[in-house]
C-alpha cells in the first residue's frame, strides 16, 4: 500500500473513533490559511459523521485562555498549531487530562513527552503536505461531496 493511502486510512481510522463517541469535540485551530482551511475541513468530516464540534481560532501563546474557553468538549484536536514547547501541552493537559491530538505537518521533533497525545503528522509517513491538504483527503474519504470545496486547499497551501 501506498504511503498516501496508508496515511489517508490511518486519518480516518483516528477521525472514525472520535466521532463515534458522540461527544462535542473542540478544533483549536492556528490562525494561518492552513489552519482555517484544516478545521473546515475536519469540521465538515466530523459533523458528517454526526459529531458535534466547538470551532476556536488561537495563537500558541494564547493557549491557555483558549483552553479556559473551552465550554462543554470531551475531546481536543490542535489543528495545525504545534507547541513548539512542553508549556502548551502540560496547559492543554489539565483540561484534557486523557490526552488529545495535534493535527499538524511541520517537521518540528518536539523534544518532550507527548503522554497520551496523539501527533497526527503525514511525515510519519514520509508525506509532505500541509494541514489543510491532509484534512481535504480524509474529508472527501468520508464525505465525496465535500469535492466541491477542493479549491478551499490552495487557500490553505500558502
Amino acid at each position: 500500500m501506498e504511503p498516501l493511502d496508508q496515511w489517508i486510512e490511518f486519518l480516518e481510522d483516528i477521525i472514525r473513533k472520535i466521532a463515534s463517541q458522540r461527544s462535542t469535540i473542540a478544533l483549536v485551530h492556528h490562525i494561518t490559511p492552513d489552519g482555517i482551511v484544516a478545521s473546515i475541513f475536519l469540521k465538515k468530516t466530523l459533523e458528517s459523521l454526526d459529531s458535534p464540534v466547538e470551532v476556536i481560532p488561537s495563537l500558541p501563546e494564547d493557549l491557555l485562555f483558549t483552553m479556559e474557553s473551552i465550554d462543554q468538549a470531551k475531546t481536543l484536536i490542535l489543528v495545525d498549531l504545534v507547541p513548539l514547547g512542553s508549556g502548551p501541552i502540560s496547559i492543554a493537559h489539565e483540561f484534557f487530562p486523557d490526552g488529545f491530538l495535534i493535527f499538524d505537518h511541520e517537521s518540528v521533533e518536539l523534544g518532550y513527552d507527548l503522554g497520551d497525545t496523539i501527533r497526527l503528522n503525514p511525515r510519519n509517513f514520509s508525506l509532505n503536505m500541509p494541514a489543510s491538504y491532509s484534512a481535504y483527503l480524509i474529508a472527501e474519504r468520508v464525505d465525496p461531496s465535500t469535492q466541491n470545496l477542493s479549491w478551499l486547499v490552495r487557500i490553505g497551501a500558502h
